[in-house]
């Protein structure tokens, strides 16, 4: 490990008076100070000898001193350099805590103590992608301020005018014209072709990043483990309105829902492993708006992939209706149909469909709203879903374990 000074043990008051340096304070009155700079460095270090807390030798299945400080540190210095908190990092991994690409933890016993030191050795790559159609001018430059001040992570921002002749952008915003409107998914495909990057962020134009780590974060939770795809935060309105349940990837949604693996995500404000979105085939181009998320989600996890919801991490996003969209419950339903078509082995596609045709007549009380979902389900099972790659019956039964079977 490059380190700038070996570890230091003092006494605990000395190291308050320290203006410098990552430090770890001990029960004993002792502290551990690395004279490093803390923003990508830091410390844990816990008595080697201590008995292990009842309540964690529980919850870590853990009860020996000599593996479960070594553990519990090296865990204390990767939740200190990811920004997530301990205790969810526990709950997503356990003991012992995998470490994330980029950085390096050694461990150490010196004085009685076992000492863990981290060092961020690469800060992660992400490319940002972007769609602006011209609208919100005042939107997009807040959501470029916001991300200008993303810290620990290399960006290449790519603005994909969709429809619009890009104009009047930072010089660090590269641009893509579309001269006509392609739609989300393929705006974004386009978008992901030409960013740079090990991790792509998908980032709409009216969104924005209320601290400087967001995206650090996200990227931490990625590269914690090399089988997860997705890093999703959870969305807040500025204003405070209520957050929409779509927003959430759970069915319960409350208190913003559970932390943890899921099924699904939402498509606003999301990061993904370029890895992952390259071998699934990207955004299914030709839905234009609605469901190309569970579509890619879906290829994701029967790809053997995982999702993770991490609502510790907010991005801030307006509430508002999908259906204020002129095309909503056209595509909605013919994207529901292909969907189905694309994905689900033939049994449960008329399960699926049906459900769902169920809950849009029990949802939808506007009788010419209906009409037009109805005429969208009609053209989705007419015309091409294009590529179908049913899922396995495996990711058939793991999505039912998660709480999701794919029939809703």
């Amino acid at each position: 490990m490059a380190a700038a000074s070996d570890p230091l043990v003092v006494p605990a008051q000395q190291a308050r008076n320290r203006r410098s340096g990552a430090a770890s304070y001990l029960a004993d009155g002792r502290a551990v100070v690395w004279n490093v700079p803390a923003d990508d460095h830091a410390v844990d270090a816990e008595i080697a000898t201590q008995p292990v807390p009842p309540a964690l030798a529980r919850r870590t299945g853990i009860s020996d001193p000599a593996l479960f400080w070594p553990a519990w540190t090296r865990a204390e210095v990767v939740a200190k350099l990811t920004g997530e908190p301990m205790l969810v990092l526990l709950k997503r991994t356990g003991l012992p805590v995998g470490v994330p690409e980029g950085i390096e933890v050694t461990t150490i016993e010196r004085d009685g103590l076992v000492i863990s030191l981290g060092s961020m050795t690469k800060q992660p790559t992400v490319g940002v992608v972007m769609l602006h159609m011209g609208d919100r001018p005042v939107e997009l430059t807040h959501a470029l301020e916001t991300l200008k001040a993303q810290e620990g992570v290399d960006l290449d921002v790519v603005l994909v005018g969709n429809g619009w002749q890009p104009t009047g952008l930072p010089d660090w915003v590269r641009t893509v014209h579309l001269p006509e409107n392609v739609g989300i998914p393929e705006g974004r495909n386009v978008g992901a072709a030409e960013a740079t990057g090990e991790l792509i962020y998908f980032y709409d134009d009216d969104a924005s990043l209320p601290t400087p780590d967001v995206l650090a974060r996200l990227a931490a939770v990625i590269l914690a483990e090399p089988d997860i795809a997705v890093a999703q935060p959870r969305g807040e309105d500025p204003g405070g309105k209520p957050a929409p349940r779509r927003w959430v990837p759970r069915f319960d949604v409350s208190d913003g829902g559970a932390a943890g693996e899921a099924t699904w995500f939402w498509e606003a404000v999301f990061m993904i492993r370029r890895s992952a979105f390259e071998q699934v085939g990207g955004w299914p181009g030709q839905f234009f708006f609605a469901h190309e998320g569970i579509d890619l989600a879906w290829r994701l996890v029967d790809a053997g992939w995982r999702i993770i919801y991490a609502p510790d991490i907010v991005v801030n996003h307006p509430a508002t209706d999908a259906a204020r969209h002129a095309v909503y419950y056209r595509t909605n339903a013919r994207n529901r149909v292909w969907v189905a078509r694309r994905n689900l082995p033939w049994p449960l596609v008329p399960i699926y469909l049906g459900n769902w045709t169920a809950i849009t007549v029990l949802r939808v009380h506007d009788k010419e709203s209906l009409k037009v979902w109805f005429r969208g389900f009609g053209e989705g099972v007419r015309t091409p879903a294009g590529e179908r790659r049913p899922m396995s019956w495996k990711t058939v039964a793991r999505l039912t374990r998660a709480g999701r079977p794919p029939v809703v």
